[in-house]
């Protein structure tokens, strides 16, 4: 399987501790992308959760690809997630929309897909925690 990366190498990615971000001009535009992407659930929760946490947008930007690379015939949804309790495990989710007769063979990918995205650098654990990636079956 080879993997394309040409939209990851075009980004500058950002750096935590010296905050870069992407060359894009401003959150709503970065956001108006992922809506192109994505489909979204809960927009405006999900709008708010990236605005208050800085590097979860570029993070997300980056992330994009992959998951595409992964998937790339899937429908690919974004939605906010609200612990009912504690307020600091909310996150937002990617779904990945599957058929059952092929979940077995996304649910290996997914797994793939999980480790990529761990070795990821350039971002800390806290931003690669507020979101995660999971199936939906169809």
């Amino acid at each position: 399987m080879q993997k394309n990366f040409s939209l990851r190498q075009n980004m500058q990615i950002s750096q935590e501790n010296g905050y870069v971000g992407l060359n894009i001009s401003n959150f709503d535009n970065n956001f108006e992308k992922l809506s192109e992407i994505y489909k979204l659930h809960h927009k405006s929760q999900v709008k708010n959760f990236i605005k208050k946490h800085n590097h979860l947008i570029d993070y997300i930007h980056v992330i994009t690809p992959i998951i595409e690379n992964y998937f790339p015939n899937h429908l690919k949804c974004l939605t906010f997630c609200e612990d009912p309790e504690f307020s600091r495990l909310n996150d937002i989710v990617v779904y990945v929309t599957c058929k059952e007769s092929s979940f077995d063979s996304n649910w290996q990918k997914l797994d793939k897909l999980q480790r990529e995205l761990f070795e990821i650098d350039n971002f800390s654990r806290k931003t690669k925690g507020l979101i995660s990636v999971d199936l939906w079956l169809i």
